[in-house]
């Protein structure tokens, strides 16, 4: 039981380390504080896994430093995918994407990020590990305990309310999207009336006006309702993009970048 409590111990300290890396990373290549990682709070939890995945299973190559940089390839490879591929399946979002990048499997990994991540993963096994486990010797192991308790209940309620802002983010993307093609719609016919008047000589008359005003008045309303909907909540839509940039929608791509225009604005005000 002990050693369950340890692993964790170590998860916790792994995703909260990937979150500094991850952060610091973002932030300089941005020029600005980016809050790095999926739940709001200090930690990464993909980190903690894939560091875990990689102490337990690959630590017997530790003598092979070749071996082990090969197959640390190949394991944080196929974490990252799946990761990606997960994430794309439950929220139709793309969070990052290496097509640009050479080598690359569906942009969900590419050559550069697994090479990285192979010498992050032999530094993990040869210095950060051993340093990690001399280092919780000395911690009681209540401490642990109570400290595993605590904050995998916090990891459980963050991740629980970024699942539910993340799919209110998808359902705004999809309003958004129906709003645009109501408007379109609107605007063609809007078009079309005014067209059908001009091509009269007799000009526009009484009947003709109401329609022609009437359409008018269901656009505003329409973008009214747009703006409403992208301000709402305008907040939790900027941690989530401030936090991935890149990321992508799979089927309101057209809806995602409005709204990042719009934050972009907020954002100067």
């Amino acid at each position: 039981m002990n050693m369950i409590y340890m692993y964790l111990f170590h998860f916790i300290i792994y995703s909260f380390l990937g979150w500094i890396c991850e952060t610091i990373y973002c932030s300089i290549i941005d020029k600005q504080y980016v809050n790095r990682g999926f739940i709001k709070g200090p930690f990464c939890p993909i980190y903690g896994t894939g560091a875990l995945i990689v102490v337990i299973l690959l630590s017997p190559f530790s003598d092979n430093i070749i071996m082990l940089y090969l197959t640390a390839i190949i394991f944080t490879s196929i974490l990252e995918y799946i990761t990606g591929f997960l994430l794309e399946t439950m929220f139709h979002l793309k969070w990052w994407d290496y097509s640009n990048y050479k080598f690359n499997i569906k942009g969900r990994v590419c050559l550069l990020n697994s090479t990285l991540f192979g010498i992050l993963s032999v530094l993990t096994i040869e210095i950060i590990n051993p340093t990690l486990v001399e280092f919780t010797k000395g911690v009681s192991i209540n401490i642990v305990v109570w400290t595993c308790h605590i904050l995998i209940v916090y990891f459980v309620a963050d991740a629980a309310i970024t699942v539910a802002r993340v799919l209110q983010l998808s359902g705004k993307l999809k309003e958004m999207s129906t709003l645009f093609e109501e408007i379109r719609e609107k605007s063609e016919s809007y078009k079309g009336l005014l067209q059908q008047n001009l091509s009269r000589f007799d000009g526009i008359i009484g009947q003709d006006n109401e329609a022609i005003a009437h359409t008018m008045e269901q656009i505003n309303k329409l973008k009214l309702k747009l703006e409403n909907v992208i301000l709402k909540n305008k907040s939790i839509n900027k941690r989530i993009i401030k936090a991935f940039p890149n990321i992508k929608s799979l089927k309101y791509q057209y809806s995602l970048d409005k709204l990042k225009e719009e934050i972009k604005k907020l954002r100067r005000k």
